[in-house]
């Protein structure tokens, strides 16, 4: 029995799973990408042609070597008071812009520490790095890291960020 499987298919897949999270948020998808070998038409049928093999080795091989990069620490450094501040002037000015300049809410809902008791941390967190989809909720994965994102989330928990 033959399977067939084409891997240009996966072009349309991980394009947009590079675009859903970020080309910087995944590298391997980048990575991939970057190489070709998603736009490649090389046929999965007992086997990959030699340039897919050869591409396919280079995609794990420099996916590696950037994982063998990354800081193994589980902890980021502490933001300083100069990323406090920008963190709280960024939610009051850009989160404000829909969620009320006193955060009580408005085309967005309310960022109280009331409104938002019953969520965690990385919950809300998820909720400013990705945004919600189909609303007007942008995803802040662009601008700001998780520590940062997670912060924030804790800051407006705390009624830390709101006037």
């Amino acid at each position: 029995m033959h399977s067939s499987f084409e891997l240009a298919k996966l072009a349309p897949f991980l394009r947009g799973q590079a675009c859903r999270v970020g080309m910087i948020a995944n590298p391997l998808v980048r990575i991939f990408l970057a190489m070709g070998f998603a736009d490649a038409q090389p046929t999965l049928q007992n086997g990959l042609s030699g340039d897919g093999i050869r591409r396919l080795v280079w995609a794990i091989a420099v996916g590696m070597l950037f994982l063998s990069a990354m800081p193994l620490s589980a902890h980021p450094a502490e933001l300083t008071d100069k990323d406090t501040i920008r963190l709280t002037e960024l939610v009051r000015q850009d989160c404000g812009s829909c969620h009320g300049l006193t955060l009580k809410g408005g085309l967005g809902r309310p960022l109280l520490p009331k409104h938002l008791e019953h969520y965690e941390v990385s919950v809300l967190a998820d909720l400013i790095l990705y945004g919600i989809p189909q609303t007007a909720m942008p995803g802040w994965d662009r601008l700001l890291d998780r520590h940062e994102a997670e912060w924030i989330a804790g800051a407006l928990k705390e009624g830390k960020i709101a006037r």
